[in-house]
């Protein structure tokens, strides 16, 4: 949304930005004095000597988080009305323009990356691990995939053991043991793990050792074992289709 107008010769341009927009197009950074900030670790407080880091920095490489109207935003520059606190970018902005970032909720304001990160543990503070996952998609969209965007970018591999294997032939079942053990022979970092959780096919890189865990893929591409990533949106159809069987 773009709104603009004129007054004695002067225009007053406001972008409205998509919270997932901006992380990708402005890159925030995240607050090295407090490694379990708000907001992800991106939050710089109103206070002490993270306030004492921001004003040393260049205006237009930081932004503002406020409430307004019972709403968390954040916007280019400094703003004193109902300030949060302050995010530092690594691209920086148009002072010029006005650019509105207006989709943030209070639980992401609220999240930390101890939390974020431990969206598939047992505990996660109270909360529900959809909650936690839909959070971190927000905050890490470039970690999760369709299932098109992984193959791509990973090539998983057929199975050797089986080329009538499910997914396409590409599942290892872990109720096989001899496939099971041919996996873990190989390199963590080549595969994922096919779970069910919840009544959603998912799957995520490295061993997840879930009840509904399915079976394995192994990939040419090795992945990020520091990083949880996550194919979403895997039918049980998709799941189920052999490479004999009718398209």
């Amino acid at each position: 949304m773009l709104k603009e107008f004129n007054l004695n010769n002067y225009q007053y341009v406001e972008d409205h930005l998509s919270f997932s927009n901006w992380l990708s197009s402005h890159r925030p950074q995240k607050n090295h004095l407090d490694p379990e900030a708000r907001l992800n670790g991106f939050l710089y407080e109103h206070e002490g000597d993270q306030w004492d880091h921001i004003v040393q920095l260049p205006t237009e490489t930081f932004w503002t988080v406020y409430e307004e109207n019972n709403q968390i935003k954040i916007r280019n520059g400094y703003q004193v009305r109902g300030r949060i606190g302050y995010v530092i970018t690594s691209v920086p902005h148009n002072a010029h323009r006005t650019i509105i970032v207006d989709d943030l909720t209070k639980e992401m304001l609220e999240h930390r990356p101890s939390t974020v990160y431990s969206w598939y543990s047992t505990e996660l503070l109270g909360e529900s691990r959809e909650n936690i996952k839909d959070l971190r998609e927000k905050f890490n969209p470039e970690n999760f995939f369709t299932f098109s965007e992984w193959l791509q970018k990973y090539k998983p591999q057929p199975n050797e053991l089986d080329s009538n294997a499910r997914l396409s032939g590409l599942l290892y079942e872990h109720a096989h043991e001899q496939q099971a053990n041919h996996v873990n022979s190989l390199d963590k970092s080549s595969f994922w793990t096919v779970y069910e959780e919840q009544g959603q096919i998912e799957v995520r890189n490295g061993v997840y050792g879930v009840p509904g865990r399915l079976g394995y893929v192994v990939c040419a591409v090795p992945h990020d074992s520091q990083q949880t990533l996550l194919v979403k949106n895997i039918t049980p159809q998709m799941l189920d289709h052999r490479l004999g069987s009718d398209h």
